[in-house]
């Protein structure tokens, strides 16, 4: 259909141009807004109408092209948001997609319930979780978000609603999580929340020389920590080499009463909104001087770097009060610009998990890779993960490293062919790469590295035969010549 069509559309839809979150590029697309099931048929049905493919789309997290559908429809389900029922017996809650996880916080926190595998951005909403599949800080004890799920309701392309759960059409329940909004459009999640003793974290911080140490504090720190993530100096050399900074942090008791606790939990909020209004308005009126920066990346980032390592070097330290989990997992990532301003107009970034039983290598020759390019990461960030049985799901027994970079125009070339060195690196360890966060993966290398993507393709020409869920995503890895839309 033609985007400047001037032919009288919905109420809830409109044509405009969407950004990619991370790097540079847009697209043009109908924006849908439902607020109702049945305006989310009469989506469906326009598309089926106008020869156009729809794509769900939560909160526009996702780093690239996942959440963009050229030319075509997104379904923006963000109005779709309210919290349908609560079981606190059981802990389990049910809401529509739209809802974002820190609406969940808000309303069960203070009460000794917490979201586990919920990722570091306060506005991901439930179905773009559990899409993309995200990882936590404690994914190799909790397992990704989709372990979190315990049914949800789906509108399939022909305009019907399937309940799925684990036992009742359980390979279109494994292939929807992770699946990237491919399968259907989901309506209803039900997720089973963690009973934890309050909503504080005593929050301790270790410093590794090296990528042995690293592993080895690792190893020591997954049987006691309740959360661990750590930091790597991308620019350290030789023995140097995995020279980091690790958070590791469990959940603390406190005897405030319920009243006290809701007062905290409802504080938290409000800073975290307020943090992340004034963070983003510094960085994005600072957006160029920030690039212009990162044209001296190597001169500014290996002294901060070797500053930053030493500050957390001096013997082992502990947080002395404990802190809020909304204000730990969520508003530390404002100490850093947001992705986008971070990566810069021409940027990117990557994560990748690692075998366990090649943990050490793997991640050796990946950081030297990363080392030896004219722009090195920005940002290398470690975290632990264990296995899922989703069909496209970023899960191993083992670790993952998330590579931001921001390079300069000039070695835009040399950066692409970086990626493909990196990409083909994780191939040989057995790697998986998060889609959400993925712009430069080949078909070829997609198809290697999630080898179930056929089961994937076979269940959605099934529930899907006309191909009406695409994304621009889903043409670039999924579909073949003949059945994507143009």
């Amino acid at each position: 259909m033609n985007p400047d069509s001037r032919q009288a559309l919905p109420d809830f839809m409109q044509w405009r141009a969407v950004e990619v979150f991370v790097g540079s590029g847009a697209t043009r697309s109908l924006v849908a807004h439902p607020e109702t099931v049945d305006e989310c048929r009469a989506a469906l049905e326009y598309c089926r109408d106008h020869g156009m493919t729809i794509c769900p789309r939560g909160s526009s997290r996702s780093y690239g092209d996942a959440i963009l559908n050229d030319r075509h429809m997104l379904l923006d389900m963000s109005r779709m948001n309210r919290i349908l029922d609560f079981d606190r017996d059981s802990g389990q809650v049910t809401v529509e997609a739209g809802t974002k996880i820190v609406d969940i916080l808000a309303r069960y926190h203070h009460l000794g319930y917490t979201v586990p595998a919920s990722p570091t951005d306060s506005g991901i909403s439930v179905g773009g979780a559990l899409a993309a599949n995200v990882n936590g800080k404690e994914s190799w004890r909790a397992g990704n978000f989709g372990d979190q799920v315990v049914r949800m309701q789906m509108l399939t392309a022909a305009g019907g609603i399937v309940l799925l759960d684990r036992e009742h059409e359980r390979d279109l329940f494994l292939a929807v999580i992770g699946g990237m909004g491919l399968l259907g459009l989901v309506l209803e999640v039900t997720l089973q929340l963690r009973k934890v003793p309050s909503p504080f974290l005593n929050v301790s911080i270790t410093a590794a020389p090296d990528l042995d140490d690293l592993i080895r504090q690792l190893d020591e720190l997954k049987d006691s920590a309740d959360f661990i993530v750590a930091w790597i100096d991308g620019y350290a050399r030789g023995a140097k080499l995995g020279r980091s900074v690790i958070h590791a942090t469990r959940w603390a008791t406190s005897d405030a009463d319920q009243e006290t606790l809701q007062r905290e939990v409802a504080r938290g909020i409000e800073l975290l909104a307020v943090q992340k209004r004034r963070a983003l308005a510094f960085y994005r009126a600072t957006r160029q001087l920030i690039n212009l920066g990162f044209h001296l990346q190597q001169l500014l980032f290996r002294p901060f770097n070797r500053f930053y390592y030493w500050l957390h070097s001096r013997g082992g330290s502990a947080v002395a009060k404990p802190e809020l989990f909304l204000e730990h997992n969520f508003d530390k990532s404002y100490i850093v610009p947001p992705p986008d301003v971070l990566c810069g107009p021409h940027g990117f970034t990557v994560q990748i998990t690692i075998p366990h039983e090649r943990g050490r290598e793997g991640m050796a020759e990946m950081l030297e890779l990363c080392r030896d390019i004219p722009c090195p990461p920005a940002t290398t960030i470690l975290r632990l993960h264990r296995k899922d049985d989703y069909l496209i799901s970023f899960s191993e027994d083992g670790y993952s490293l998330n590579v931001e970079f921001h390079p300069k125009k000039r070695h835009r070339e040399k950066m692409q062919r970086f990626m493909q060195r990196f990409i083909e690196c994780g191939i040989r360890y057995g790697s998986k790469v998060h889609l959400p966060k993925d712009m430069t993966l080949t078909r070829d290398q997609f198809q290697r590295l999630y080898p179930n993507y056929r089961k994937f393709i076979e269940i959605k020409s099934q529930v899907d035969p006309d191909s009406i869920f695409q994304s621009d995503l889903y043409r670039r890895l999924f579909a073949d010549d003949g059945n994507a839309s143009s």
